[in-house]
């Protein structure tokens, strides 16, 4: 009974954390059936020390277990339970502390195993979650952010699917991430707004993974945590935090990196396209800024990306370039743009985003219409493939563009009331969506010229990553540099 009070204890608290983030009970609690079912949750078998306890002989580890339990079921503080297991073990504090910190953490994963394996219908997968501070293991600090499917299967990553605690003293999660109100089949909801999450300098975004936070550290605290062969590598954008894991999701030495990077098994070493090196040519004699673009350390969703970029928009023409960063940002890249002026200039011609399309592996078809608006709409219809998504300029106006379940959409990212995926029928039709929203002609120009109309395959860029990489460098943008707002509008 008393095993049992323990881990029903443990889950209601978790249960009850997620509930509060949400506002409701969205999260079914774990039925009294499947308590009794646990009835010892595991603290020492399967943990980062059960081979050091295997050790101890039964005894110790029986009255250790019964401080944890006893303490987690009276609500103590940690400090009292280390005390405990210090007197009980007749050893350092330390060691005290490490043996309590880690069985602690034991226990919250095996409570938010239990609420996950209740909730499977409302749930997208797992992420995980690090401590934001320079005390953070390699293992954590590289993991952190990295998401899998209910399958424990890799979300656009190769690292395996593993439990927390990985280490002693391991303060890691593996955080339940929900599905969207528009997956759920609920419309007309707005999804939930991010929220924030500890860190060694205070609350932060929770889409802040440890790369991110750590590129705000100085190069000193960056050397302290990474090391300095490894932090140079790294601020210099040749490797990235998911070039430091092997295949089995183990740290790699400054040694294996050096050897990768000999052998050019790193994506880093990848030669450009001649078309884009003209075309960054042709940037330079712009003489517009260059911010290197680093690669994310976790893949972002289409919905994290459409909150991180989208916004009423301040400049004048940055359809184009806030469609190519939604590209970067879909295939693993970490650009922002809303930089305007002669950046965005740039990226308004046609000419200049088709010398980018020439890049080897980027699917891209050029078309040319009398009649704009239906000309757009009959590619559209013939074109799009359903769960696909597209780079369209059409008109005065560029887009990402798809084919779901529910018909042909556009992603508006310049509202400042309300962006997302929209219909194409929004205005009435898709012929008269691509005239209000896009700008295309309902009737043939004068002398009958023939208009045209670019369509590119967001996936197919994975193949010329490092040529995008490259070319939003140019397009790229600090935050308190970012030009949009509630006086923006769409354009």
């Amino acid at each position: 009974m008393w095993d049992r009070v323990f881990f029903t204890a443990e889950t209601k608290h978790i249960h009850q954390l997620y509930n509060d983030e949400v506002g409701f009970d969205f999260f079914n609690q774990v039925p009294e059936y499947k308590q009794k079912a646990n009835k010892t949750a595991t603290i020492i078998a399967g943990s980062p020390l059960e081979d050091w306890w295997a050790k101890q002989g039964n005894d110790f580890a029986f009255k250790f277990e019964g401080i944890i339990r006893q303490g987690l079921l009276d609500g103590q503080q940690t400090s009292q339970m280390i005390s405990d297991v210090k007197h009980l073990m007749n050893t350092s504090r330390r060691h005290a502390e490490t043996l309590v910190i880690t069985a602690v953490a034991k226990v919250a994963d095996n409570a938010h195993q239990a609420l996950r394996d209740e909730n499977l219908d409302i749930l997208a997968g797992e992420k995980h979650l690090s401590t934001l501070d320079t005390r953070t293991s390699t293992v954590c600090q590289l993991r952190n952010g990295l998401m899998w499917d209910l399958d424990k299967k890799p979300i656009d990553h190769d690292v395996p699917y593993q439990r927390p605690p990985l280490h002693p003293r391991c303060r890691s999660i593996l955080q339940l991430v929900t599905k969207s109100w528009k997956e759920l089949g609920i419309d007309g909801v707005d999804e939930m707004p991010s929220s924030t999450r500890a860190s060694q300098d205070g609350p932060v975004s929770e889409q802040i993974n440890y790369e991110n936070w750590l590129k705000s550290k100085s190069p000193e605290q960056q050397d302290q945590v990474l090391g300095k062969g490894k932090a140079d590598l790294w601020r210099r954008g040749v490797i990235t935090f998911a070039d430091m894991l092997d295949q089995s999701g183990r740290p790699l030495t400054l040694k294996q990196l050096s050897v990768k990077l000999e052998n050019g098994l790193l994506d880093t070493e990848q030669s450009l396209n001649q078309t884009t090196i003209e075309l960054l040519d042709d940037l330079k004699a712009y003489n517009i800024e260059y911010r290197p673009v680093q690669m994310l350390s976790s893949q972002l969703s289409s919905d994290d990306i459409i909150a991180k970029l989208a916004g009423g928009d301040e400049t004048k023409g940055s359809c184009a370039s806030l469609a190519l960063s939604y590209i970067g940002n879909r295939i693993g890249l970490d650009v922002t743009d809303y930089r305007g002026g002669k950046s965005c200039d740039f990226f308004s011609y046609k000419r200049n985003v088709k010398m980018l399309f020439s890049a080897k592996g980027v699917i891209a078809k050029e078309f040319e219409v009398l009649r704009e608006a239906k000309g757009a709409a009959d590619i559209l219809n013939s074109e799009l493939v359903l769960g696909r998504e597209y780079y369209l300029s059409a008109g005065r106006h560029a887009a990402i563009v798809r084919r779901s379940n529910g018909g042909l959409e556009y992603l508006e990212l310049q509202s400042k009331d309300k962006n997302g995926w929209m219909p194409f029928n929004k205005y009435g039709s898709v012929i008269k969506t691509l005239n209000k929203r896009f700008g295309c002609r309902l009737s043939p120009e004068k002398y009958s010229l023939k208009r045209k109309i670019q369509l590119a395959e967001v996936d197919s860029f994975k193949s010329a990553k490092q040529d995008l990489k490259e070319v939003l460098g140019y397009l790229n943008t600090a935050e308190d540099k970012q030009k949009k707002g509630v006086l923006g509008e769409e354009k």
